[in-house]
């Protein structure tokens, strides 16, 4: 299985280990059941802006079953990976954006999202009026056939044209680190599941009352 994932992603069999472990942490770190749901996923980015947190977990659960499985987690972390091609970066990217899955980005999602960004980066300070005017900007420039919306081919050639607004969609993900640290790793993995493996399920009794 580990091989068929790596043979899928831009991951080794031994970051696969390794990102296993940071999925069993995060995914027992509230609820233990094995998958990430949305608080588990927001506590893990470290995000305090929920909105943004529920976008990209929209995009990472795949299937829409609200929750993340740790081959979902996988893929998704993939995409960020330095890399990982920039159509694929694209498309994650207009996933967050296009909220109501039409294949289309209107004004009022663009403002979500900045809105959304601007809560969790403080720093930003700009006014009501500076984000209408971002948007504004935006679509007057990208929306070629002007019909209030940004399809995903015209979103394309924005991107093909200025990739490095994508940049923020590459992180590295995997620290540098030896076989040796990763079979440690996969180590302490075993001595947390094993509580589980050893716990088996009582018995019922044959007697007849």
């Amino acid at each position: 299985a580990a091989k068929d994932l790596a043979s899928k992603t831009h991951f080794t069999v031994l970051e696969l280990q390794w990102l296993y472990y940071q999925f069993y942490e995060i995914s027992n770190s509230i609820a233990q059941d094995g998958v990430i749901d949305e608080e588990e996923f927001r506590e893990a980015l470290g995000l305090r802006n929920k909105e943004l947190s529920r976008r990209i977990f929209f995009v990472f659960d795949e299937n829409h079953d609200g929750v993340i499985s740790f081959e979902e987690f996988v893929k998704y972390l993939s995409v960020l990976s330095p890399k990982a091609e920039l159509d694929a970066k694209l498309h994650f990217s207009f996933q967050m954006f296009d909220m109501d899955g039409d294949g289309f980005i209107d004004k009022a999602e663009l403002q979500k999202m900045l809105e959304a960004s601007l809560r969790e980066h403080e720093d930003l300070n700009l006014t009501p009026e500076d984000v209408a005017e971002i948007i504004e900007s935006t679509f007057k420039k990208v929306d070629e056939n002007d019909d209030g919306k940004i399809s995903l081919a015209e979103y394309s050639d924005l991107v093909h044209h200025q990739p490095s607004m994508l940049d923020y969609l590459s992180v590295n993900i995997i620290p540098e680190a030896g076989e040796e640290e990763y079979e440690q790793v996969m180590e302490h993995i075993k001595q947390l599941e094993s509580p589980r493996r050893e716990d088996p399920k009582p018995k019922k009794s044959s007697r007849k009352k």
